[in-house]
């Protein structure tokens, strides 16, 4: 199925015009982002670019009194690319597979400071993750300037994420292409072909036993807290195996009545609970008549 412009309502009839968004403006307020994974043009609240944009026309960027500056950029696709990138790399650095629990080495109980590759991998992850966000912003237009995404980060990757590293070196290289030639129609169609060759190529691999009994440990594991979620009310505790595998508990509306009938502070006057005896009932107006009777002598 192929789509046209007129399709989508883009370019309908005789109006051939697009839309001309030169004088579009970045706000000016603080853009939502999650602060680790996010572009540092987007954390810088100037908006300005990582690569300064060449200027063609000296004359009409003399001239021009509208639209933003050139090295200012307002949040665009290549921000969202960049987010999910930075998002990938943080998994394939901090965490171990499979089940993606915390690497042991970034862990508070781990201490190991004779080790070089320890302390570097710490540093790293606090320069580009941890860190406030004015230090977000240098270290990672100082990475994409520099463009040593290799030997700075990708050589700190999990073992578990070996065969992922090919992909994330294309991926940078996309971005590091569109921040010096903002082309968003181009990056979808390159990201999309490195993450087919790569769901190509992961599907050639046979894993190693290791990983299939860890990765059917972390499935179990799972499903078995999907099952608590499914059952909160039953109980695990010390409970006997036919109270164990009960049914949940019903809370249905007549349920609800009679637990809160139960409740000491309940006033339901439709409690399925039984009526007291007629001794504790006569006794309170036993107690009134009698009062009643010494007031009028």
């Amino acid at each position: 199925i192929s789509l046209s412009e007129e399709d989508i309502g883009f370019l309908s009839g005789n109006n051939k015009q697009v839309p001309d968004l030169g004088d579009h403006t970045p706000q000016e307020a603080n853009r939502s982002a999650t602060l680790p994974f996010a572009s540092p043009e987007v954390l810088d609240r100037n908006c300005q670019r990582i690569f300064p944009l060449p200027l063609f026309d000296f004359e009409q960027e003399k001239n021009s009194s509208t639209g933003p500056p050139p090295n200012v950029t307002p949040h665009d696709a290549r921000h969202d690319l960049e987010a999910l990138f930075w998002c990938m790399t943080y998994i394939c650095m901090t965490r171990e597979g499979p089940g993606g629990k915390r690497r042991k080495e970034l862990r508070p109980e781990f201490e190991d400071e004779d080790n070089t590759d320890v302390m570097e991998l710490r540093y790293i992850n606090y320069c580009f993750f941890s860190s406030n966000q004015k230090t977000l912003i240098h270290n990672k237009k100082k990475l994409f300037i520099v463009g040593d995404y290799d030997e700075a980060i990708v050589c700190h990757f999990h073992p578990y994420f070996e065969s992922l590293k090919p992909l994330m070196r294309q991926w940078w290289k996309i971005l590091r292409f569109a921040h010096k030639y903002p082309m968003f129609e181009t990056i979808h169609q390159m990201l999309r072909n490195e993450l087919r060759s790569t769901y190509e190529a992961l599907l050639k691999q046979t894993p190693s036993w290791e990983d299939l009994e860890k990765t059917n440990k972390v499935l179990e594991e799972r499903r078995k807290e999907l099952e608590e979620l499914r059952h909160p009310l039953q109980s695990t505790s010390s409970a006997g195996p036919e109270e164990s595998t009960s049914a949940p508990l019903d809370m249905s509306p007549k349920s609800d009545r009679i637990l809160r009938s139960h409740h000491p502070a309940s006033d339901d006057t439709d409690s399925d609970m039984p009526p007291s005896s007629p001794s504790s009932m006569s006794q309170p107006r036993k107690k009134a008549k009698t009062s009643a009777m010494n007031n009028r002598k």
